[in-house]
């Protein structure tokens, strides 16, 4: 229901807002529904409308989110044109967030909507999340827009269709990845929930996934016991019906040793991760994105381990890890993605560590460094 009900026992006559009570209605055309209903009625209900909106307010936060990275001759790859557009094409900012360098992978918001779409009718929903170039999933804004996008496209399709379904988690995904991890979690509850009440059965491992994500949530809103337990469930299930060395298992195994660096619990983590990162480089190779994360993972919880005063084999086994997975992430990923500069905060943080540990008014006990992934 429109005010966070469960259950909504009524409907808007007109647009199909939902409602909890007759007075819940009363209350929401008071406060300015009446003004917008027949908007609704006209773009195809309030789920439509909505979501209509959110897809230009998205579009427009990711052009702005990517304007100082971006060149000021730039053309979008897609339709050739620059951000003054040209015949048939109106005026539009660029975009990049995915791991293409030079002139690859700038585009406009709508040029990457439109071949999401065209990929979409031959039921391939990859380009919603991933780069046709570089085959690397979006970062920031850049798919929180996609994500508003897909949902947009898909609002007024069958309540249990697959590609309504797929759409939420694209969504909740999109709103974590912007750090609005609490606005993600009911995302990510609705798409169970239709899950389970429309494809109990073969919907398993998509259920799955949205635990694996809905996981995230909860480690980056701070509730660290919740994504602990549900973390721990998920990858059970994982090894259960596909085994350790599956990616989705390793994913799920990378979160888990994440969370418990989180909760301060670094020799669970250390030894969790050296685990999982042996599973990832025989199963996945050295140069994969979950192996580069686990690498990444393993480092931090080398570093911030500092109970008695830290262990100098996990560090130096840290600082070999660190230097090998910053050269890995700049030739998979490149020097400006944002997987790169995260890995050379985390040396940046190391170095000036030293520098401070190396003078008299700094204490060791600080610690080494702390930097989220």
């Amino acid at each position: 229901a429109v005010c966070g009900a469960e259950v909504a026992k009524k409907l808007c006559g007109r647009c199909g807002t939902h409602y909890c009570s007759p007075r819940c209605q009363e209350e929401h055309w008071a406060s300015g529904h009446k003004k917008k209903c027949k908007r609704m009625e006209r773009a195809g209900g309030a789920e439509q409308y909505y979501a209509n909106e959110k897809a230009a307010e998205s579009a427009l936060a990711a052009i702005d989110a990517c304007a100082a990275s971006i060149p000021a001759d730039a053309d979008c790859y897609i339709c050739r044109m620059s951000a003054a557009g040209g015949p048939g094409k109106a005026p539009e900012g660029i975009v990049r967030s995915c791991a293409c360098r030079g002139t690859n992978g700038l585009t406009h918001m709508s040029c990457l909507v439109s071949m999401a779409l065209n990929a979409d009718k031959n039921r391939d929903l990859t380009l919603w999340e991933k780069c046709i170039n570089c085959k690397q999933a979006y970062r920031g804004h850049v798919k929180l827009a996609l994500g508003w996008a897909i949902v947009k496209h898909n609002a007024s399709g069958a309540e249990g269709d697959w590609r309504q379904i797929a759409s939420l988690g694209f969504l909740g995904n999109g709103l974590w990845e912007v750090g609005r991890a609490e606005e993600a979690i009911p995302i990510f509850q609705a798409q169970l929930a239709t899950i389970h009440r429309y494809h109990p059965i073969n919907g398993q491992h998509v259920a799955l996934d949205a635990l694996t994500s809905m996981a995230n949530c909860y480690s980056s809103a701070g509730r660290y016991e919740d994504a602990l337990r549900l973390e721990r469930q998920v990858h059970a299930e994982w090894v259960k019906r596909i085994g350790p060395a599956e990616k989705s298992a390793i994913t799920i195994g990378c979160n888990l040793g994440d969370t418990l660096m989180k909760v301060k619990r670094f020799a669970d983590a250390k030894e969790w991760l050296r685990e999982q990162l042996r599973l990832a480089r025989s199963a996945l190779g050295m140069d994969d994105t979950v192996s580069l994360l686990v690498a990444t993972n393993l480092c931090r919880a080398c570093y911030d381990d500092t109970s008695d005063g830290g262990c100098p084999d996990d560090v130096a086994e840290a600082d070999a890890l660190l230097a090998d997975t910053i050269e890995r992430r700049r030739r998979v990923f490149g020097r400006a993605h944002p997987e790169t500069r995260v890995v050379e905060g985390i040396r940046a943080a190391r170095k000036a560590f030293l520098e401070r540990a190396a003078s008299k008014d700094c204490p060791v006990e600080d610690g080494v460094t702390k930097e989220n992934t």
